[in-house]
């Protein structure tokens, strides 16, 4: 038990760190959230994305893998080569993020406004988060080769795939994307407000101006 309790806790945190970034990546690709969510959120990431790859390095190595009979050693010892792509193409998307003066919704705004022609900054930030988006999702892909032979079926094994992924996609949804839409990160349009008492977005609109 005292054995794979850093195991499991290593599995949670490479699915939030993976679930959370591709969120923010796709918040970005939409400027949606304000800059100062895109910094702050994807320097958070890069911390947790490193203390990850420190646990795979200590508690999820190749030899610690083999030890378990249940899993599929064929795959144990390409575990660590995408966790830390991963994490390396974190940092030039953060560059890119604290160079872009006109990232989120400031963004947005500007494209509104005639400025239609992207700026290189975002375009090379938009391509390092797809690598890195691509990155973790190989991360996943290894990771649940690894524990597929757990489930005693063919179909077990793709529920267990499976899971990786929607573990990964849910603890994003619930780290990164309620906070962003909490009304300190997102531009709220109130030129035309609703007569409805209980509307959040009218709410919080009137705290703001307030």
């Amino acid at each position: 038990m005292l054995q794979t309790l850093p195991l499991v806790l290593f599995i949670v945190m490479t699915e939030l760190s993976i679930g959370a970034f591709t969120v923010l990546f796709v918040l970005d690709w939409r400027k949606e959230v304000k800059r100062s969510f895109l910094i702050t959120y994807g320097l958070i990431y890069v911390v947790l994305t490193g203390l990850t790859y420190l646990f795979q390095q200590n508690f999820s190595t190749p030899d610690l893998l083999n030890s378990f009979p249940q899993l599929d050693k064929a795959w144990t010892g390409n575990e660590t080569l995408p966790m830390l792509l991963f994490l390396l193409l974190m940092l030039p998307y953060n560059l890119f993020l604290w160079l872009d003066k006109n990232a989120g919704v400031s963004g947005k705004e500007s494209q509104e406004k005639g400025q239609k022609r992207p700026s290189p900054v975002r375009l090379l930030r938009m391509i390092s988060g797809v690598f890195t988006v691509m990155a973790g999702v190989a991360t996943l892909f290894v990771m649940a080769m690894i524990y597929r032979p757990v489930a005693p079926t063919v179909l077990g094994g793709a529920f267990t795939i499976a899971s990786f992924f929607a573990a990964a996609l849910a603890l994003g949804h619930f780290c990164c994307y309620s906070r962003a839409y909490s009304h300190k990160w997102i531009q709220h349009d109130c030129h035309d407000p609703c007569s409805d008492s209980d509307c959040t977005c009218c709410n919080t609109c009137a705290e703001c101006a307030s």
